[in-house]
């Protein structure tokens, strides 16, 4: 056995190690998923009838079923409590 080969397999080792680590950070399964909420861009264009559409920006909106229902539930709540404790006027 040689004198250097011990440093050599260690080098060798930390390297596969290196490599693996830099595979993993850039493979697809370690990136977050698409945020929810983010909008897209509508290009401007020309409709049918020779009018001129502006571009935009269109807002992303849920897919569960239950969203409208849970929003309507958060709209009456902080319409009826106030998103902080409100002071009632009071007669005196």
């Amino acid at each position: 056995m040689k004198k250097g080969s011990g440093s050599f397999l260690f080098w060798l080792i930390m390297l596969f190690f290196i490599g693996l680590g830099v595979f993993l950070a850039n493979s697809d399964s370690s990136t977050p998923l698409k945020k929810h909420g983010k909008s897209t861009y509508v290009k401007p264009s020309i409709t049918r009838n020779g009018t001129f559409r502006k571009g935009h920006y269109r807002k992303s909106y849920s897919t569960d079923k239950n969203a409208y229902k849970h929003q309507q539930q958060s709209k009456s709540y902080y319409q009826r409590k106030g998103k902080y404790l409100r002071k009632k006027k009071s007669d005196s």
